[in-house]
């Protein structure tokens, strides 16, 4: 099989390495051109070029493929990462991505090519959760129905006030989050990693209300929706770290009584507006809240570091998924379990996955 890989950081290259493993050919898609993968991290130049002219020359010729992994970094707007996916679309090709920017703000990309996208690399990863959502709402096509859903989106910010609250210091818990590639590169100090990783789940919340609340209206990141951190407020959430995580809500304005105007210290916080008007927050709230939305938040952080989902139903009760949710090795395992759930046959030799 043939398969084009978009970017080559450390998740394209890893699994660049294991579809090589398993006798595909692997073409590579960067910013200076399209590359034949070789073996370890060795790549072969096939074109010199831009990057939107190597995607106008993918899935023609010798870049003829079965289907394109977007492998690449997260980039606010996402337009060359949507790009290089409408073109395996025109194609009729799958695509499955650990990219959160192209899908985040290009909902045309939900409306038009559902079946032929997996979106677990961009949202939850081994947690599945997307796919889950999709089958509890049962595909509803409009918004009118009461949804009370809790989602823990960022396993970093989850994983670091975990330790916090078991008496580790900020600074060795950065160092476990970098050990284990959790923390995108280039990320420094504290500040900096509440906002990317707040954003980060403002991008996957996004992502989640398109795909399975309903696709009219579609909802764009808008950055008047989001809050920044900043030191005074950072400071203020670790001194509260045994008692605070960020906890992102999707519920029904009929049933939410939290005031969608309030001043939230960061995160992002807004309405959306339809038949049944929803309130979408993403901030740090209190874990040993009492009643009901406290016993869900507990529920919730069982299992740092995935990304989970907690879908509250009438009755209080309520339907619980999790999952493995950062690192490079979780992030390449589950586009590999997405290229199986559309069907593709990536391991022909029938070996087992390493």
């Amino acid at each position: 099989m043939n398969i084009i890989v978009v970017g080559f950081g450390a998740i394209g290259k890893r699994l660049s390495q294991r579809l090589k493993r398993k006798g595909h050919e692997v073409i590579v898609l960067i910013t200076s051109g399209l590359y034949r993968f070789e073996k370890a991290d060795s790549l072969k130049k096939l074109k010199n070029c831009s990057f939107r002219k190597g995607a106008d020359l993918l899935f023609k010729g010798e870049f003829t493929a079965d289907v394109l992994f977007n492998c690449m970094k997260t980039i606010e707007g996402g337009e060359d990462s949507a790009y290089v996916m409408k073109k395996a679309f025109e194609y009729s090709k799958p695509v499955i991505s650990c990219e959160k920017a192209g899908f985040a703000y290009n909902s045309d990309l939900f409306a038009e090519y559902i079946g032929l996208f997996g979106l677990s690399g961009t949202v939850g990863c081994l947690s599945r959760i997307p796919a889950f959502l999709w089958q509890v709402k049962n595909c509803l096509p409009t918004r009118n129905f009461q949804v009370q859903d809790y989602f823990i989106l960022n396993a970093v910010l989850n994983y670091l006030f975990a330790q916090l609250s078991q008496s580790k210091t900020l600074d060795d818990s950065l160092k476990e989050v970098k050990r284990y590639h959790y923390l995108e590169s280039g990320t420094h100090n504290i500040v900096e990693v509440f906002n990317r990783e707040a954003f980060d789940a403002f991008l996957k919340t996004i992502i989640l209300f398109n795909y399975c609340y309903g696709l009219q209206p579609s909802v764009f990141p808008n950055r008047k929706h989001f809050v920044e951190f900043n030191e005074e407020s950072v400071r203020k959430h670790l001194e509260n770290g045994s008692s605070e995580r960020f906890i992102v809500s999707i519920v029904s304005c009929s049933i939410d009584n939290f005031n969608s105007k309030a001043e939230i210290s960061g995160g992002f916080n807004f309405v959306v507006k339809g038949l049944n008007d929803i309130h979408i927050l993403g901030c740090f709230r209190n874990i040993n809240e009492l009643g009901h939305k406290g016993e869900i938040y507990r529920d919730l952080l069982l299992y740092p570091p995935n990304e989970s989902v907690a879908i509250s139903k009438v009755d209080h009760t309520t339907i619980i998924t999790h999952g493995s949710g950062s690192g490079v090795n979780v992030a390449v395992e589950a586009m590999i379990q997405d290229a199986y759930d559309l069907d593709i046959d990536i391991n022909p030799l029938n070996l087992e996955v390493q």
